[in-house]
């Protein structure tokens, strides 16, 4: 009788524990799972985008391969459709009136603005007023 209520407060205490293990891994993910998209939630804890971006998706701001050998490639940045310049405009664009923001990598870059996309794309889309 006392080996079985140990039993079974064992596995009580298992179950228990297994599932606070569950839940406190929630709070720790981040809050879109899209790899190649920052919500404006996630925005909302960073007023310049080049800071969201570097601690959201560090991987973003860095060129992966080159265009060509004579030119470097580099990330480019759009706001709207628009051409902006390379990640350094993000330094000056504020994340007060961002809708969202995505990555397009070197394929879908290319396929959407043409060539000189290589090293891919950051896409901003602004709140519309």
């Amino acid at each position: 009788m006392q080996n079985s209520r140990r039993g079974l407060l064992s596995l009580a205490l298992a179950c228990l524990l297994s599932a606070c293990a569950a839940t406190t891994g929630e709070h720790n993910r981040p809050l879109s799972t899209s790899r190649d998209m920052i919500t404006q939630k996630e925005l909302a804890m960073q007023t310049v985008a080049y800071d969201a971006i570097q601690s959201l998706r560090p991987t973003w701001l860095r060129p992966r391969g080159t265009d060509s050998i004579r030119t470097p490639s580099q990330v480019w940045v759009y706001r709207d459709g628009s051409r902006l310049g390379g990640v350094e405009m993000l330094r000056t664009t504020s994340t007060a009136d961002i809708a969202e923001i995505r990555f397009y990598d070197a394929a879908a870059a290319t396929q959407r603005w043409g060539m000189g996309h290589g090293a891919g794309v950051i896409s901003i889309a602004t709140r519309s007023r």
